[in-house]
């Protein structure tokens, strides 16, 4: 079809980049279907290496310009019963949402402990954060906290609503602090089985 031009190049970037956000959301949208169908095959993983794996894949994305990524994992396995490409959808979302709601120069932080009978997964971010009174609302399925038609930040209100349902598929839970201006913290709480 011969040479593009630099305007069909950029065309074609931003194409690319509606098309990925689209197949996110089916994704996302398929998870969620599953899971609330109880359709899930469990198999003993480790947890440290699904963590590993997204951290891998969401950092060739990443534009080292613009966000740090620093990630802290324990030089052993962390064995849990899980549902591997759900529990990587989810680890994968929660980077989603700490790059997205990060300033520039922001560092996203992931770290993995054990402690006592649970895997504790931590994303931290410096980003935007979340206001107080949203903060029990944001795990209901297409709420956002800026809601209005001019919002800064795109996206449909469901990550949050699967990464909570996925956990909690898990037999875990999810937790959220946030502070305004300051930034997010969201930790997954897993239980660990021995293997």
């Amino acid at each position: 079809m011969g040479p593009l031009t630099s305007e069909q190049r950029e065309a074609l970037g931003v194409m690319q980049e509606r098309l990925n956000g689209l197949i996110r959301y089916v994704e996302l949208l398929l998870t969620l279907q599953e899971i609330q169908a109880g359709a899930r095959s469990l198999n003993i993983l480790d947890l440290r290496e699904l963590v590993r794996e997204a951290c891998r894949a969401y950092q060739s994305r990443l534009d080292p310009q613009r966000h740090v990524l620093q990630v802290h994992l324990p030089d052993h396995p962390v064995w849990v019963m899980g549902e591997g490409e759900h529990l990587l959808l989810t680890f994968t979302e929660l980077l989603e949402n700490a790059v997205k709601f990060s300033p520039t120069g922001g560092t996203i932080q992931v770290s993995l402990a054990v402690q006592g009978p649970e895997a504790l997964l931590e994303v931290r971010d410096e980003g935007i954060g979340i206001p107080a009174e949203a903060i029990s609302r944001v795990f209901e399925p297409f709420y956002q906290v800026d809601g209005g038609t001019t919002r800064k930040f795109g996206g449909m209100g469901i990550g949050l609503t699967v990464i909570k349902q996925v956990v909690e598929a898990h037999r875990g839970r999810v937790e959220i602090e946030s502070a305004v201006g300051q930034g997010t913290r969201v930790l997954l709480r897993l239980p660990i089985v021995i293997p």
